[in-house]
C-alpha cells in the first residue's frame, strides 16, 4: 500500500478481527523484491498499528516501522520494480 525509508503499510485479509489485532507490538521480518536480477532487500521492524481498511471485506491496514531505514537506492530499486 505504502513504503517509506522508514517502514511499509500493507493489506492483510482475515476473517477473524481479534487476530490482525494481536499482530499490534510483535516483530516482524519482511522481504522486499527491488528486481529480478537484484537480491532481495530484508528488513526486520516493529507493528506500531493495526487498522481496520474495509471492514466488509475483512482487509486490515498492518502499519511496519523498520529497524534499519532503507537508503534512497534502495526505495528507488523497490519502487520501481513493484510498479
Amino acid at each position: 500500500m505504502d513504503i517509506s525509508q522508514g517502514g511499509i503499510c500493507f493489506i492483510v485479509h482475515s476473517s477473524q478481527r481479534k487476530n490482525t489485532h494481536q499482530l499490534f507490538g510483535k516483530q516482524i521480518a519482511l522481504i522486499l523484491k527491488r528486481g529480478n536480477t537484484k537480491p532481495p532487500i530484508e528488513r526486520n521492524g516493529k507493528i506500531l498499528a493495526v487498522r481496520d481498511h474495509d471492514i466488509i471485506g475483512n482487509a486490515y491496514s498492518v502499519h511496519v516501522q523498520f529497524d534499519t531505514l532503507l537508503t534512497g537506492t534502495e526505495m528507488r530499486e523497490i519502487i520501481a520494480f513493484n510498479r
